[in-house]
Parts: structure tokens; sequence; C-alpha cells
């Protein structure tokens, strides 16, 4: 079963790093499913990197972790190595492939929209878990 959380898009990507906002049940069914098809993710395009103040690519990585975590319901931010198509080009927005747990390159989590993300390792989903209190 594939967890949906797809709309139409405009050019496509190669294989992309790309920064997608999930729910805590989002992160539970992708657990339980080892695949999630998210509806928007967000991507260092062009365009939108021409409108940053800075070129380094940690920065424009901490830019989009911001920007994917900017819903109070995004407390978890997936990172994955995957295909995409451009949605927003400006903003940054791709329509992501489906993430598998083999493209997942990290998870970043917290508890609530005020705390800073806590970064996880793409081996770690049962730390992610225990860290939100989903299981014991």
């Amino acid at each position: 079963m594939v967890s949906s959380c797809n709309q139409n898009a405009q050019s496509t990507l190669g294989s992309v790093r790309v920064w997608l906002p999930v729910t805590a049940a989002q992160y539970v069914e992708f657990f339980r499913a080892g695949t999630i098809q998210c509806d928007v993710g967000f991507a260092v395009t062009p365009e939108w990197a021409l409108q940053q103040d800075d070129t380094d690519p940690e920065v424009l990585e901490s830019d989009l972790l911001d920007l994917a975590g900017e819903s109070d319901s995004a407390l978890i931010v997936l990172v994955a190595e995957l295909a995409a198509s451009v949605r927003d080009p400006e903003q940054g927005q791709v329509v992501p492939a489906p993430v598998t747990r083999r493209n997942l390159a990290a998870v970043f989590a917290r508890g609530d929209a005020q705390e800073d993300f806590s970064w996880f390792g793409p081996t770690e989903s049962l730390s992610v878990l225990e860290f939100l209190g989903l299981q014991g």
C-alpha cells in the first residue's frame, strides 16, 4: 500500500534531493508500508536558487528545510534522492516520485511547530517514532 501525502507539474528533473513535509500519521504509514507518495516537495530549482541570498549548498538545504517545515502540521520532513517534476520553479516546489526506504537520505523531526528540527539518519525510523512519542 502506498500512502498518499500528486498534482499537475511542469518540467521533470532528474534525480534530485527533495525535502518532503509529512504529518506524524503519514510518517507512521511510511514506516509500516515502506513507501509514501507526497503531493509536494521542495528542491533547489535554478529559479529558486537565483532568489536566495546565499549560494552555499548547506545554506540552501537549510532554507529548504525551513520552507518544507513552514506548516504547523509538518512535524517531519523527509529528505530523499528521487526524480521530481517542477510545479513552481520560483518557490522550489516539485511533485516528487514516491519515497521509499531505499531513496530516503534523512529524516528531520520536531515535537511541535515551535521547536527546531532534530536530524535522524535513514535507518533510525524507530528513533523518530520514539522521539515523537508514537512508540515506546
